[in-house]
């Protein structure tokens, strides 16, 4: 529940000391008159939001608020509480250009906010209070005037109820730190709170000051100033408040019990929506594997189209390579006969010697070409022999690396699909059986709950005839 801790105030009402009061249960504040008892209590409803004029009022005081309740550069008065979601945040009240301004932190007090060295007493200045905390890992709103504050800490309700505050970008800040910051549940406002926790404060405990309380809240309720309560006396109040007892009654003792059927209620919808979630863990893991069993289909796809491209690469290089080879062969073949040819022409014209001499001097070229070609051809037969046992070797690696991987992704996929079934099947066990207990709790309860209310209405009827 959202509330008020307690209040700290650093060299303030008290010079130099750090002074902190728990508001946060029943608080009693005693001592003699003119000792700051009253000072103290009127800085509550600045918590909320209040004007500090009313705090400190032109003829009674002629000092400032900023200079009455921080007198230094280095006064602070600080209130910790727990926002809509029971989450501990603190406000910071310090003297600004303006006289005074606020700052929202994301966490509860402690000494170390504000302090560079407590023992020493060394504070933290304004100006450096968000530098500050943001390197101790702790959120922190810029300085806001009192309008922006109450804004936020009034009200809950998203871009509404802005009214007064015109620049766009102050709408937008106010906004968003609603949500962190707020007293008010979501899309709710605790709108004059301020103004009532000022008039309870004044109100001193008698008739007067009470009717003069409620006027104020119908005030806020409706909006209007003309409301009138002074035809209402103590007697007709008494009665007012007497004549809703029974209704009290019934709300006392059935609302824990329609409070449980909520919570009973949150729990239910949460296991129908982790059962949701389940089921789409399910579906989005099925959608994995086929995706998975897609991914390796096409792999293995992919390895046949580059293993078709390889033979066929291959079966071009042997046929390039048969064709050399056969050309090498020919050319071989023709030098061979030529040399026969030559040798022939060498014992014919044995008698010549002139023709026998121009033979003999080509005879050497015409043998080292033949070795030239010799060369080449077995160079030409190792190259096709290595390229033979390459796509031999590559063709056995790509069919057992296809086949390992086909494996080993089928034995995943059904793996993950056992997994996936059998969270499934314990969680719709689970949610079936806390839907039926939910179920006949529920039945039992609105039974005894609608017996209790057939008494009351009895007993609230025979009230009225014995009257």
């Amino acid at each position: 529940m959202a509330k008020l801790l307690r209040v700290v105030l650093i060299d303030s009402l008290c010079q130099g000391a750090l002074v902190e009061v728990k508001v946060d249960e029943n608080t009693c504040l005693t001592g003699t008159n003119g000792i700051g008892k009253s000072t103290f209590l009127k800085l509550i409803p600045l918590f909320f939001g209040a004007s500090a004029g009313r705090m400190v009022k032109g003829g009674v005081n002629t000092v400032r608020f900023a200079d009455h309740y921080l007198p230094n550069a280095s006064s602070y008065i600080v209130y910790e509480y727990l926002n809509h979601e029971n989450e501990l945040r603190t406000a910071i009240l310090h003297r600004s250009s303006s006289g005074y301004a606020y700052q929202l932190l994301s966490s509860g007090w402690r000494p170390e906010l504000l302090y560079k060295d407590q023992q020493s007493g060394e504070l933290v200045l304004p100006k450096d209070v968000q530098r500050h905390v943001a390197a101790m890992g702790i959120d922190c709103t810029p300085e806001l005037l009192t309008l922006h504050y109450r804004k936020i800490i009034q009200y809950n309700t998203g871009s509404g109820d802005l009214d007064g505050v015109e620049d766009v970008s102050r709408k937008k800040m106010i906004t968003l730190y609603r949500r962190s910051y707020s007293l008010a549940p979501p899309k709710h406002h605790f709108a004059g709170i301020d103004n009532l926790m000022f008039s309870l404060l004044e109100s001193k405990g008698t008739f007067n000051s009470m009717e003069a309380a409620v006027g104020e809240i119908l005030q806020q309720e409706v909006m209007r100033s003309d409301i009138d309560l002074s035809g209402v006396d103590a007697h007709a109040f008494a009665g007012a408040i007497n004549s809703r007892a029974s209704f009290l009654v019934m709300e006392r003792e059935t609302k824990p019990k329609i409070l449980q059927l909520s919570q009973m209620r949150n729990i239910l919808l949460g296991n129908e929506l982790q059962q949701g979630r389940l089921k789409s863990v399910a579906t989005r893991k099925t959608a994995e594997l086929s995706a998975e069993l897609k991914k390796v289909s096409d792999a293995m796809t992919e390895a046949r189209e580059q293993e078709v491209a390889a033979k066929e690469k291959s079966n071009q290089k042997q046929m390039e390579i048969q064709n050399r080879l056969g050309s090498a062969v020919a050319e071989a073949q023709q030098l061979f006969e030529r040399v026969q040819q030559i040798e022939k022409q060498r014992d014919s014209y044995a008698a010549g010697l002139a023709g026998t001499l121009i033979e003999i001097k080509t005879l050497p070229g015409l043998q080292e070409e033949l070795a030239s070609k010799k060369t080449q051809l077995q160079t030409l037969t190792i190259q096709g022999t290595d390229i033979q046992s390459r796509f031999a070797s590559m063709k056995e690696g790509v069919k057992d690396s296809i086949t390992e991987r086909r494996e080993r992704r089928r034995a995943e996929s059904q793996i993950k699909a056992r997994e996936a079934q059998k969270c499934l099947d314990d969680h719709n066990a689970q949610a079936a059986k806390a839907i039926q207990q939910a179920t006949v709790s529920h039945t039992a309860e609105l039974s005894a709950e609608e017996a209790l209310r057939s008494k009351l209405i009895e007993e609230n009827s025979r009230v009225r005839l014995s009257v």
